[in-house]
């Protein structure tokens, strides 16, 4: 991590984060975050930041469980879009990052959020 991550997130001014959350009828459910960015070489990156299990898949909790790594990482004012699907939770996960993310490279309140490319093309078919 302190190697090869830190220095490639310090470099990079923006990215963007891919999140999803995968619910069990048995309670056992998983949150992942993946922050995506093209490093000083230009090439494409991503870094799989965790899965993480929660009991609590609403919005607020989730943001607690994961604003340490963005706080960690001085991810806050870095991202400018979020990729998600469409799902209840997500929407109100995005609504509560609002409170601790900015786009400042952009100089927007909050960054872009927008749903899943392959997953409304396969609703399609």
């Amino acid at each position: 991590m302190a190697t090869y991550l830190l220095p490639t997130i310090v470099q990079c001014a923006t990215m963007t984060t891919t999140f999803d959350l995968w619910m069990s009828r048995l309670g056992y459910d998983t949150f992942s975050l993946v922050i995506n960015f093209i490093n000083p070489g230009w090439v494409p990156c991503y870094i799989i930041f965790g899965l993480f299990e929660t009991t609590n898949t609403f919005g607020v909790a989730l943001v607690e469980q994961v604003k340490v790594f963005l706080l960690k990482f001085n991810l806050t004012n870095k991202v400018i879009a979020y990729v998600k699907d469409e799902g209840a939770n997500l929407n109100s996960f995005t609504i509560a990052l609002t409170y601790v993310m900015s786009c400042e490279p952009l100089q927007l309140p909050q960054p872009f959020a927008s749903f899943c490319f392959g997953r409304a093309t396969s609703k399609a078919c």
